[in-house]
């Protein structure tokens, strides 16, 4: 966790320089909707000092610098990875483990139920038929059916 929470400090000014203006931007319009107020009585920019460089003759913000890039951190043990990825090679073993258990847990309770078993039911007798209709049917076709009342006993 230590090194979560020093990767959070060392991004603050990012995010300061991310939402300051947005902030800023929010407290100038609910500035504006209070009374009495005139346009030289603005809300203080203590985030952006947008208005101590125009007290200075300097207009825009200043050059931000280039943020550090963030690292990719396992969800699992706090190690650097790739990007795109959730854990390392250690911890995706463990939790494709469990991905796997849980998908097969929750596969029989489907498969077990009875609008599955009905499911199965009816993909067993499509193959059936094809089985009779393409391997049986053509052999029996060739047979007399006294030889195959014959063979079965049974009467005409």
């Amino acid at each position: 966790m230590a090194p979560f929470a020093i990767r959070l400090t060392e991004t603050t000014g990012g995010w300061a320089r991310a939402i300051g203006p947005v902030a800023e931007w929010v407290a100038r319009q609910l500035w504006s909707t209070t009374h009495k107020r005139t346009q030289s009585n603005l809300p203080p920019t203590r985030l952006t000092q947008t208005r101590g460089r125009q007290a200075k003759g300097i207009g825009s913000a200043p050059i931000r610098r280039a943020s550090p890039r963030l690292e990719n951190l396992c969800q699992g043990c706090g190690k650097i990875i790739r990007d795109g990825r959730k854990h390392c090679a250690n911890c995706s073993i463990t939790s494709a483990t469990e991905c796997l258990v849980n998908a097969a847990r929750a596969g029989r309770l489907v498969a077990h139920n009875v609008s599955g078993r009905a499911k199965q039911a009816v993909s067993q007798r499509v193959h059936a038929n094809e089985l009779f209709s393409k391997k049986i049917q053509p052999l029996l076709a060739g047979v007399s059916t006294a030889a195959i009342r014959s063979r079965i006993e049974v009467s005409r």
